[in-house]
């Protein structure tokens, strides 16, 4: 077709994936039971223990409006075993559809933190990303009405200048929503900064979280990442 001068094109490009499934199942009466568990085990608030190294036991109220996360944050070695296969089954294709590596064994990820997560009434998560992982994925327990997980733009991008949108879309919007529900699997890079608006209802929000690594480091981009994260880790702790 021939073109004008009034025709254009308008291109994105380094889109960022979310990879969304849908487990077809609730949970069984073993994973209740399980996650049931977990919550008895106890759940501490982030900036609540990095200030005052307290843990409260699950039914102690909280006056703090930060979410809960479980004490166990390796759920996965032990617990919800069926939900772990269905993560690990989408990792493996999102390595294929998403990262496609080159080298043999970069593509092997394993789960390596997971971890649930409750979000009461009155409580929200903070903007946060998932250091030293490739992928990270949230498994959505329990939802509420019409509700969604936020994502962030990075901020070297937003550096640059910003004007005030009349319609936001996603090519000038500083962060945008995804909707989620009940037994809906995300995936994303875990780079990716994300947050949970406040949670308004009078029920609980239940996710389960956790994050993924490579078994092997056949990629030198990949272990020279490796050595910077380590390096980084070894600097931290002076």
């Amino acid at each position: 077709m021939e073109q004008t001068e009034n025709d254009y094109e308008l291109n994105g490009i380094f889109p960022v994936p979310i990879y969304r499934a849908y487990r077809d199942s609730d949970l069984d009466t073993t994973e209740e039971s399980e996650i049931e568990d977990i919550f008895k085990e106890g759940m501490f608030n982030q900036d609540w223990i990095d200030e005052n190294e307290f843990y409260y036991p699950e039914g102690k109220e909280s006056s703090l409006r930060f979410n809960s996360t479980s004490a166990d944050q390796y759920i996965f070695n032990t617990k919800l075993k069926k939900i772990k296969q269905f993560c690990e089954k989408h990792i493996k294709i999102y390595v294929k559809e998403v990262l496609n590596p080159k080298h043999e064994g970069d593509g092997d990820l394993y789960i390596t933190g997971s971890w649930l997560t409750k979000t009461r009434p009155g409580e929200y998560h903070h903007p946060h990303n998932h250091n030293n992982s490739i992928i990270s994925g949230v498994f959505y327990i329990e939802t509420l009405e019409d509700d969604r997980i936020y994502f962030h733009r990075l901020k070297e991008v937003n550096e640059w200048f910003e004007f005030e949108a009349e319609e936001y879309n996603p090519w000038n919007s500083s962060s945008w929503f995804v909707p989620i529900e009940k037994n809906n699997l995300l995936l994303f890079p875990s780079w990716l900064e994300h947050s949970v608006e406040e949670n308004k209802s009078t029920k609980n929000r239940i996710s389960l979280s956790f994050n993924t690594f490579a078994r092997s480091h056949g990629s030198p981009k990949l272990m020279h990442h490796r050595r910077l994260q380590e390096a980084q880790h070894q600097q931290n702790e002076k």
